[in-house]
This record gives structure tokens, C-alpha cells and sequence, in this order.
């Protein structure tokens, strides 16, 4: 922060009445009134903007009122200590009455006399700048999470003060905003020293390292240390003090080889008082960035400047400050033995440099900052201009008042955050599915990607061949992907869009689906009435221009009134989102349906005739389904709960010029052939994830002819919270209506962390034919809540649901269990038919339970259960429940050592609330790659009382987080699931391991159940043979990845695992022919943990 900040920009009624300085920079007033100046002239205007400034110049016809009186500017020079400010400041800033001036004789300098100093009051609506950064400074450190952070500020005239220590906001929040309050306008303006004093401080303690200068050019070096470069001092003054009780840094402040570093700087001036710095940035010669010195080494000089911010901050972000710290997977691959012989020229073309290079990034704001900046294309770039060029953070930010001063600083927090997710500026395939074609020769992949700098994604469809052998029918080989059509080129024709949202309000209209576009119907839905607002939560009257806006049109982006869409692409980032396939046929076998409906459901297959669809929600606020074969998107739908009249949010603030990134439509969707109304349909049930609390239902049986009526309905609750990653696939329930529902659990709740009223975890039941008077559901008539009052009574906890696994327990087609875990760490068996819930187990200690679990039904030759099938009123289950223990949800579980579990549980209907103690123990022994189970005992032959087993995860932050599978293939069932070990020693987000397991879901070990012993479903040796030499290994390791689930390749045989080792599935059978594959056979989301 800049000291030197001192008066506020609001200058639109004030003539500057201040004459130039006099000889000793006096300013004085006049003797009378200023007169003005009225002219027009064709003058370049800056017509489109952002926070990163102006984007496009235009030539218009201007009108300006100048006064006859000269601007006041205190000219710097030397070490006076002052900041450059025009008379127009001064005289808006100071209260002027002209009745206390008789006349020119008797008025003296401002300052010198203190009896004039009440002609000089400040006004009333006048802040001063410094007021303005701190409270803006005060509103990020309130807000902000996850980060560390530090307060620095210039130092009289030499370099910088450290205010407070960089370190986590969770523990310094109190003092740094203490340290914020403490700020006070002083001094120059000396900004290159004082970030060679923060260089010099991000790398106390580690100063002695020799570091790279000018990397992968002819001048590289490692001659010099990083003291040497970033010095606390030129040897007559030093740059960098330590406020009271602010302690120096013991280490380096970047410590692992995944940490970014960033240095955010405000000023409202241009350097001064600022050359005592570093020879390494008084270079000589005319050569740009480098330039040489007098010893015949290089300097960082560019020459677009004379001063030296510019290069201080280019060797800040061209250094890595740190090459003893590095990917060692990548130094190992390059073949070498320690990071600090990793130099840039050699490093693979491609790799994210955050994998070997620490340096660091600097953000520019200029306050004030029109005066900062080139006022005309083609101007010289300004010091400040040249420096943010250098410094990696783009662009300067200009801020001219609080608003836009908090905007700049969210803004470098997204770009941060986004940064720190995915890399800058970089596409990210972000989730896949993939589809066999009837025949089987054809693999057709759709997936999805997003662009961290424009915030833009895109869905692409890609067929690859699958070439079989002709006599085995085995799979030979899998062609490369060719691209078969993208939506980015799709969605060029705004007018014909056929995209919609809901009306929930029967006050304002019929309740059902309203086609977005210019009607009093749209204008009047929640998504109307967001469209109406600015980002300030303002009503404006500009709805139509943003509805025009979401439709596609681009006019107002060239006119700077909105946000900047990627240039050839209006489809908003996918992320999250799960894309589902809606075949040209029925979707599943008959035979999975009740016997009742199973005739009239082939009878309409047979008939069925539609186009393929691929639906995908993008955070543009819509979920849009895309013909499969072509790629024209079909329709786009919104829901209603996602809107908002709010400041910063809703459909709205997508259009906002400064738009930092939020989640809109960043959820799954399922769609399933159902029967409702008399008649088969495909309903299609999605979520908007991160983006809202709510479900929709859409039909989307013949989605050539989407309209309004095919929006069947929208549904929240106060329970329900963020639903991402939940299985919206429709199950029928046994009740005496035979209703057809979608089941789902209440989720995680983390939108109000202040709000301390508890909250319990509960399933609910929703009727897919939705309410019955059209409008308004009705618990127990319309949808049904199952309440296991867990997380109730203690203020503050919020327990929530995990995605539940809905099964069929006596084969007749209907749902009548369900199970699913919470947060508090309960594994819940829900009764569908009595509508009741039982703890089947009881986590002691209480870990989270974030995994779909898996249910398979134990065979009856295992144990005698003593009890009829289920029936209503006389339940007796017998199946194992499958989970694992752990979260991997939020930035501080990268850091969670806690052990964790992986349970086998029996449900007889009958034991309830079971603890670890009541299941036997299966003992596993790790070795580098792999893990052998050891113990070979079944648990209903140990002992009687026993109801399951149990694996202890070993590793330090091991874990299970994805959907555990139960699969069948060479005559056995297989429990399939991963477990993951995130990097708890680096700390570095989305680094770790991966270990795949496939284990017998009924005994937890490998030992086959006719008593010949264990026998393994890897063939680990990989010599072609599963036998002896395999039989007792349970899990294989994929080093450097974190796979939350197993994913199969292509054939949907293999799975993913390391290198040389052969994870073919024993005789895997492949999924049933058709069309196309019902779901997805595997996807993951690639994305890091800050």
C-alpha cells in the first residue's frame, strides 16, 4: 500500500482555483473567481473497460470546460516527500469560502499559518484516499479464506514496512486488520524499493541460494545468490523495516514447490524518491529487459523506462526464487538428482512451470489511476504500464473509488484462486463419457472443458475406432479420437435459441416453463426480474439488453456496457457438471422394470424414434442439451432458484464488466425412461451443484420439440442443500400408489457458516410427477422427508447427507432401501416403504462418510438369516453395505492426517447401530506398489457375533472419497473401489496417490468362498496369468494422481494403473449391447485442492 495516498478522486463539480506552485511549491489562492473555458474537439475516448483497463479507443466528438486557472501540481523532486496532485484534488478535497479572502496580499502558504487553516477545512463529503484502500483492504481480509497473507506498506522515502507477517488469514485475521487500521498517508512514493524489500523478505532464510537470472535466454546465470540480488539495502539505505512486534522470517515464505506467490501493490502516483536499489537493476546500454553492467554480467533493465519498478518486479516474476524446491516426479523424469539442476531452456515444452519455478506474480491498482495510464492509444506506456507487463498479473487495474477499488481486489483473488485451481489461461478437460455404438466398433467420447481466463467452455463430441479381433471378438486396439462436431461453433444464431427458465409463482402467471426473450411472460420470472438489476442490486431498466446478452447477442460487449465473452465462443465454463446421455431408443433393459410395466415399455422402445441428446450445465447459468449426432444445441434451460436480484450475483452480474467467476449450473443431471400420466417418458432430473439448493425435472422424451410444457417442475426445500455429485436416477418406490420418485440426499450445507442453527441429515422423496395441485408441494402428499435427527440439539453442527445408493432388496423392479452416509460419520439404512431410518453404524471416531457406498446382496449359503424376503412389515435385508471413511471437500482436508476405514457391514434387519468392534478386522500388508491381504479367515466362520469387517488405511491422509462399485466377471463378485493419499508432506494441492483395490465384497479379503483359498483379480506380475504368484494382492498403486474413483479404459477391462503393471479385470464381462451404454463408463475431474 502506497502511504502517500491523500485525497479522493470525485472531481466533476470543482474547478481547480490553484495556481501553480511558487519557487518553494506553495500553492496560493487567487484573488477572484476563475472563469471557464467551453470547447469540442475530436478527442480519443476510452470506450470499453475492465479492471485491467481500456480495452478499446474511440475517436468522438468531445465537449470540455476548463478553467483559466492553472492545476496545482506538487511537483517531486529529489527526497521532498511529496506525491503529485492536481489543484482540482486539492480544491474538492479542502471546504474554499471565498468571503474569508479580502485579497491576494493577505492569503499565505497552505500549512504555514495556522490561523487560515479554517479556510481550509476538509469537506464533509470528502474521504481521503487512504480511508478509501482501508476500508477496502478491511472488507477483502474480512471475507477472505484459505490464503496467507501479509500487509506491507512504503516507508517514508526508502522501500517498505512490513505491517504483518505473511501467514494463514485463519490465524493473523485479528492483527492484520489491526495492522490495516494502523495505515496513514506519509511520505513518497519509493515502489521499486520497496519490492526489492519484499523479494528480500519472501526469501529470508534462504538468501544464500544461487538462483537463475534471465532464464532461457544467452545471458542465464547462476552467478549470483538471491541476497545478492535482493538486498535490504544499497549499502547507504535500508529498504526494508518490521513494524513492532512483527518478527523476520526464520524460512523462506514460499516453501513448497506447488506455493504461488503474489504481491498485490496500490498507488495512486508514480514512483519517487525510489533509486536505492540493487546494481542488479542499474544497467547500462539500450538493449531491452537485459542489459549489461560494468562487471560484464547482466542486468534486469527495460528499456522502456528510466526508473527501475519495472525491472524489479520483471526479476521477481523471471526468477525462480526457490530451484531447491521442485516437482520431483518431473526432476526424476528429466533425469537428474536434485532440483536445482532443473534449468528452464531444458524443461519440457508444455510443463506447467508451477511444477519448477517459484517466483512471483504482481498485481498493479493503480488509485486515482486514470492519471497513471497512457490517455491515448499509441501514447507511451507509463512506469507503472511497463511494470504490470513484467510482473505476470496483467494488465494495470484502475480504481477510482471504493467500489472498484473492493472489485479490484476480489478480482486478484479470483485470479488467484483460478490460478491455483487450474493453471492461468489454460483449457481443462474437465469431466468425459463415453458410448459404445450398437455394432461396438465405434467409441464416441463427449467431453467437456473450461478456460480459466475468459471463463468460457466448451462440449465436443470425439468417435475413436475400436479394431477387434475377428475370430475372439477381443479388443485389439482403440483408434486415435477424431473430432466429430463442437458446440463453440454451434451457437451462432441468437435469434433461434430455443433456451427457457420456470415461473414458481402462480401470482405472476401459469406455473410452468417461460421461453427466455422479450415478453411480459419472461419479463415477470425470477430470471426477468434478475435481468432487470445491476451488480450493484440496483434496478436499472436494462433487462432486455441482458436478456439479449444470455441469448448470445454480443453488441453491447464492442461497447464495453458488458462483459467480454471469449471471441469465437458464448458457452459459459463447465466444470463440475456431468454430462447424461439420452439415447435414440429406450434406455435400459425391460427387464428391470416391475413385471407390470414391462411389456408396455418394450412395446414402446420398439416405437421410439428421436434424435440422440447430450445434455451438460455450463456457468452460464444454463443446463443445454446438444443433438448427439450433429451437435445444434436442442435447448438451454435455467432454474428459477439460481436467480438472483442480489448485488454480485444471479444471471445478472454474468453480464457485469468485472465479473469474477461463480458457479451457476455446475451440477449433475440423470435422465431415465419413466412411467407417469398414463404413459412412458424420459424424465430428466438434474441439479444446479455449487451454483443453488434446488432440483428440476425436464421432459425430454422427443427434445426436438422442447417448449414450455416440457418444463415439468422445479423443487427446494430449506433442507436441502448443495447437491453436487448426486445420483438423481428415479426409482419407483413399493407404496400402495406405485409413485414413481426421485430420491436424493439433503447434501452439505456450507452457504452460511455465521448461521449456527443446526441441521440434521435427511432423504427425501420426491414425487416426479410433482404437485398435485400444480404449484405448491405438500409434504407427505407430494415428496416425503426421512429425518435421522442426527445434528440436531448442538448449535452450530451441520450434518448433512452423502449420496445415497438406492437398491431393489427383493427383486421385484421397486425401491425399497436406501443407504447413505453423513458428515458426522453414520452409515444410514432408510426403510423407503415405513419411511423410518436406522443407524446401521456408528462412526467411532466420527469420520466423514463422503463415498457413494455400494449394497450387494450377501448370498444365502453364507449365512442363514433366518428371515422371509422382504415384504412390507417384515424387512430383513441381508446385504452388505460397502463404504470408506474421509473428505477431500475443502482446502484444509488436503492437510487431515486422521486415519480412516474401510467398512463391510451386514444389514440383517435386525442389529442396529453397529460400532467398529462388532466387525473383524482384515489385516493388509503394503509394500511399495502394492498390498497383500493377510488375513484369510472369513468373519461369519470367526465367530458368530461378528457383522461385517474393517480395513485400516494405512497411509498418513489416506482416504476414500468416490463411489465404491460391486462388479461381477469369471465367475466372482468383486467390491471395486479407490482409496487416495493426497500429499500431506508438500501440502500441494491435488498431488498424491491413488491405490485401486478389488477385493470380495462379502469377506473383505481375497479368500474364495468353496474354501481353495485366496485368489487376487490383479495379475499384477503381469505374465498373463492370475494365479498363485497374484493371489493374495488386493491393491496396486498409481503413483502421482489423485483418482477419486476407478476409472475403466476403454474396453471397460482395464483399469488405470501404474506402469508395467497388467489391472485387467478376470474375464471382466463387457456392458450389455445396445445403442449405446446406459450412463457414463467413467469420468475424472481433473481439478486441484488450494
Amino acid at each position: 500500500v502506497d502511504p502517500a495516498i491523500g485525497c479522493f478522486d470525485d472531481d466533476k463539480d470543482y474547478w481547480a482555483i490553484l495556481y501553480a506552485p511558487d519557487a518553494n511549491n506553495n500553492c496560493w489562492l487567487p484573488s477572484v473567481e476563475p472563469y471557464t473555458t467551453t470547447t469540442t474537439q475530436l478527442q480519443w475516448v476510452c470506450t470499453r473497460s475492465n479492471r485491467r483497463g481500456c480495452q478499446r479507443w474511440e475517436q468522438q466528438m468531445v465537449t470540455t470546460t476548463t478553467s483559466s486557472q492553472a492545476d496545482c501540481n506538487v511537483i517531486n523532486s529529489g527526497n521532498t516527500g511529496y506525491t503529485k496532485y492536481s489543484g482540482k484534488y486539492l480544491n474538492w478535497y479542502f471546504a474554499y469560502r471565498s468571503s474569508d479572502v479580502t485579497s491576494i496580499d493577505n492569503v499565505v502558504a497552505f500549512g504555514q499559518d495556522p490561523a487560515l487553516n479554517d479556510n481550509f477545512r476538509r469537506s464533509p463529503a470528502a474521504r481521503t484516499r487512504m480511508e478509501v484502500a482501508k476500508n477496502a483492504a478491511t472488507e477483502i481480509a474480512k471475507n477472505i479464506q484459505h490464503m496467507n497473507m501479509g500487509l506491507s506498506s512504503l516507508y517514508s522515502s526508502y522501500g517498505t514496512l512490513i505491517r504483518e507477517g505473511i501467514d494463514s488469514i485463519d490465524n493473523n485475521r485479528a492483527s492484520l486488520l489491526t495492522a490495516i487500521a494502523g495505515l496513514k498517508a506519509n511520505g513518497s512514493t519509493p515502489l521499486a524499493e520497496a519490492h526489492q524489500g519484499l523479494g528480500h523478505y519472501f526469501l529470508e532464510g534462504v538468501l544464500g541460494n544461487k538462483v537463475e537470472m534471465f532464464p532461457n535466454t544467452a545471458s542465464a546465470t547462476s552467478y549470483y545468490s538471491a541476497g545478492d540480488i535482493f538486498d535490504d539495502s544499497d549499502g547507504s539505505q535500508t529498504i526494508i523495516r518490521y513494524s513492532n512486534g512483527v518478527s523476520k522470517p526464520t524460512k523462506g515464505i514460499q516453501e513448497y514447490w506447488c506455493q504461488k506467490s503474489y504481491i498485490a501493490s496500490l498507488t495512486d502516483g508514480l514512483p519517487t524518491s525510489d533509486a536505492n536499489v540493487d546494481q542488479q537493476f542499474k544497467g547500462s546500454g539500450t538493449s531491452s529487459r537485459y542489459a549489461a553492467k560494468a562487471d560484464g554480467y547482466t542486468a534486469y533493465e527495460d528499456n522502456g523506462s528510466d526508473d527501475y519498478m519495472d525491472d524489479v518486479i520483471a526479476a521477481l516474476h523471471d526468477i525462480d526464487l526457490r530451484p531447491d524446491l521442485c516437482d520431483k516426479s518431473l526432476m526424476v523424469s528429466m533425469g537428474l538428482s536434485t532440483c536445482e539442476e532443473i534449468k528452464e531452456k531444458d524443461v519440457p515444452a508444455g510443463t506447467d512451470s508451477a511444477r519448477w519455478k517459484d517466483n512471483i506474480t504482481t498485481y498493479l491498482i493503480a488509485f486515482n489511476g486514470k492519471e497513471l495510464v497512457a490517455q491515448n492509444p499509441g501514447d507511451p506506456k507509463t512506469i507503472l504500464e511497463i511494470a504490470a507487463d513484467n510482473g505476470g498479473g496483467g494488465g494495470v487495474i484502475i480504481a477510482d473509488d471504493t467500489d472498484q477499488l473492493v472489485e479490484a481486489f476480489q478480482g486478484i483473488v479470483a485470479d488467484i484462486n483460478s490460478n491455483n485451481s487450474s493453471g492461468a489461461s489454460v483449457s481443462v478437460t474437465s469431466n468425459l463419457q463415453a458410448s459404445l455404438s450398437a455394432d461396438q466398433k465405434t467409441l464416441s467420447m463427449f467431453a467437456s472443458e473450461y478456460d480459466t481466463d475468459t471463463w468460457s467452455g466448451d462440449f465436443s463430441r470425439y468417435d475413436r475406432e475400436i479394431i477387434k479381433d475377428p475370430d475372439t471378438n477381443k479388443v485389439l486396439s482403440v483408434g486415435d479420437p477424431k473430432e466429430v462436431w463442437t458446440a463453440s461453433k454451434k451457437l451462432n444464431s441468437p435469434d433461434n435459441r430455443k433456451m427457457y427458465t420456470f415461473n414458481p409463482d402462480p401470482l405472476l402467471g401459469p406455473v410452468t416453463g417461460v421461453r427466455v426473450g422479450n415478453s411480459p411472460e419472461f419479463q415477470a420470472t425470477p430470471m426477468g426480474m434478475d435481468l432487470n438489476y445491476n451488480s450493484t442490486g440496483t434496478m436499472d431498466g436494462d433487462w432486455l439488453a441482458r436478456t439479449q446478452y444470455i441469448l448470445g447477442v454480443r453488441a453491447n460487449e464492442a461497447n464495453g456496457k458488458f462483459r467480454v465473452r471469449d471471441t469465437n465462443n458464448i458457452l459459459g465454463d463447465i466444470i463440475h457438471s456431468s454430462s447424461v446421455f439420452i439415447p435414440e431408443g429406450a434406455g435400459l433393459p425391460y427387464f428391470l422394470f416391475p413385471y407390470k410395466y414391462q411389456v408396455s415399455y418394450r412395446t414402446w422402445g420398439k416405437n421410439l424414434s428421436r434424435a440422440p441428446v447430450v445434455a451438460v450445465g455450463a456457468n452460464d447459468g444454463f443446463l443445454h442439451g446438444f443433438n448427439a449426432d450433429t451437435g445444434e444445441e436442442l435447448f438451454a434451460y435455467s432454474p428459477s432458484f439460481i436467480a438472483s436480484t442480489n448485488a454480485k450475483a444471479g444471471l445478472h452480474y454474468l453480464t457485469d464488466p468485472n465479473y469474477i467467476h461463480r458457479y451457476y449450473m455446475d451440477g449433475p443431471a440423470t435422465a431415465s425412461d419413466v412411467y407417469l400420466n398414463g404413459g412412458w417418458k424420459t424424465v430428466l432430473v438434474g441439479s444446479a451443484g455449487a451454483g443453488g439448493k434446488g432440483i428440476f425435472a425436464l421432459n425430454v422424451t422427443n427434445s426436438e420439440n422442447f417448449s414450455e410444457n416440457k418444463v415439468l417442475w422445479e423443487f427446494t426445500h430449506p433442507d436441502l442443500g448443495f447437491t453436487a455429485g448426486q445420483n438423481f436416477k428415479p426409482f419407483v418406490t413399493v407404496n400402495e400408489n406405485d409413485d414413481w420418485v426421485v430420491i436424493v440426499a439433503n447434501g452439505y450445507d456450507d452457504e452460511n457458516v455465521a448461521d449456527m442453527t443446526p441441521r440434521s441429515a435427511k432423504l427425501f422423496m420426491i414425487k416426479l410427477d410433482g404437485p398435485a395441485n400444480g404449484s405448491t408441494w405438500t409434504e407427505g402428499k407430494d415428496y416425503w422427508v426421512i429425518d435421522t435427527y442426527s445434528g440436531v440439539g448442538v448449535a452450530g453442527q451441520k450434518n448433512g447427507l452423502s449420496v445415497a445408493t438406492v437398491v431393489d432388496t427383493d427383486g421385484n423392479g421397486m425401491a425399497d432401501r436406501a443407504y447413505a452416509g453423513d458428515v458426522l460419520g453414520d452409515m444410514w439404512a432408510f426403510d423407503l416403504v415405513k419411511l423410518s431410518a436406522e443407524k446401521l453404524f456408528d462412526g467411532d471416531p466420527a469420520q466423514p462418510i463422503t463415498g457413494k457406498p455400494a449394497v450387494a446382496q450377501l448370498p444365502a449359503d453364507i449365512y442363514d438369516t433366518e428371515c422371509p424376503s422382504p415384504v412390507s412389515g417384515s424387512y430383513c435385508p441381508n446385504v452388505m453395505v460397502m463404504f470408506g471413511t474421509g473428505q477431500y471437500l475443502t482446502n484444509d482436508d488436503v492437510k487431515n492426517t486422521d486415519t480412516q476405514f474401510y467398512y463391510g457391514v451386514w444389514d440383517n434387519g435386525e442389529d442396529y447401530r453397529l460400532y467398529q468392534n462388532d466387525l473383524m478386522e482384515i489385516k493388509v500388508n503394503t509394500n511399495s506398489f502394492y498390498r497383500e491381504i493377510e488375513t484369510e479367515e472369513l468373519w461369519w466362520e470367526e465367530s458368530t457375533a461378528n457383522r461385517g469387517w474393517f480395513i485400516e488405511l494405512d497411509e498418513v491422509g489416506e482416504r476414500v472419497t468416490g463411489t465404491s462399485t460391486v462388479g461381477y466377471g469369471g465367475g466372482r463378485f468383486f467390491l471395486l473401489f479407490n482409496t487416495i493419499v493426497p500429499d500431506i508432506g508438500s501440502t500441494c494441492g491435488g498431488a498424491g496417490d491413488t491405490w485401486t483395490w478389488a477385493i470380495s465384497p462379502w469377506s473383505g479379503n481375497l479368500s474364495q468362498l468353496d474354501g481353495s483359498g485366496p485368489k487376487g483379480f490383479f495379475d499384477y506380475n503381469n505374465d498373463g496369468n492370475i494365479d498363485a504368484d497374484d493371489a493374495k494382492i488386493a491393491a496396486v498403486k498409481i503413483e502421482d494422481q489423485i483418482i477419486e474413483q476407478p476409472v475403466l479404459d476403454d474396453d471397460n477391462t482395464r483399469w488405470n494403473c501404474s506402469s508395467g503393471v497388467d489391472c485387467t479385470v478376470d474375464h471382466l464381462e463387457p456392458p450389455n449391447p445396445g445403442k449405446i451404454t446406459k450412463g457414463r463408463l467413467g469420468w475424472q475431474e481433473k481439478s486441484i485442492k488450494k
